[in-house]
């Protein structure tokens, strides 16, 4: 008898724990649900504001929903809105950068292996004799400043290192490098100018 009431106190233990998460899910969907009624449409505009193509915007504003909800109970009552406002504010951000990337790729791309226009070979036919001209250049240079060159540029080292394998400042590098810019720059504008 004693255990059957044991048993009947674990239970209603079990039940009331059980209970008691049902609710407390049930309150946090709820003020979640409430968040969202009074915040969509301000944030549709926001980030239309910014993105201005519809689909991109519903998903970067689902996207910023669902990770309200999933650091809710990290995020306070009272930051939530600007929570809500500064990951969508960051995910336009995101999204601006990412299009531009693949816009500038997609122009890279077309530049090197045409797209089937003239203007694209000329362009391509530029960009080969600049590089030629450049190589033209760096054989004009003084052999410190090549070599400060080819171990910066060509080999990816940084300037301190050259700096200490070469036993000059770091300064004294960055200036070597700065002269060689500078002659570069002068030549390909003379060129453009022809």
């Amino acid at each position: 008898m004693l255990f059957s009431c044991y048993e009947k106190r674990q239970i209603s233990l079990v039940t009331w724990l059980f209970l008691y998460n049902f609710v407390a899910t049930m309150s946090r969907e709820r003020e979640f649900e409430r968040l969202f009624r009074e915040n969509y449409a301000q944030l549709y505009a926001f980030a239309m504001g910014m993105v201005r193509e519809e689909e991109i915007c519903r998903d970067i504003l689902s996207d910023a929903f669902e990770q309200l909800w999933n650091h809710l109970d990290e995020v306070g009552e009272t930051s939530q809105k600007s929570y809500i406002y500064r990951t969508v504010r960051n995910k336009c951000a995101d999204w601006a950068r990412k299009r531009l990337t693949r816009q500038r790729y997609e122009l890279f791309y077309r530049t090197v292996y045409g797209d089937g226009s003239d203007d694209a070979g000329a362009v391509l036919q530029e960009v080969e004799e600049n590089i030629t001209c450049i190589y033209r250049l760096i054989d004009t240079l003084t052999p410190q400043t090549r070599r400060i060159l080819d171990e910066c540029y060509f080999k990816g080292r940084r300037q301190s290192e050259v700096a200490t394998e070469l036993g000059i400042s770091v300064s004294a590098v960055k200036k070597h490098i700065a002269q060689a810019m500078k002659v570069f720059r002068d030549n390909l504008n003379k060129n453009k100018a022809k």
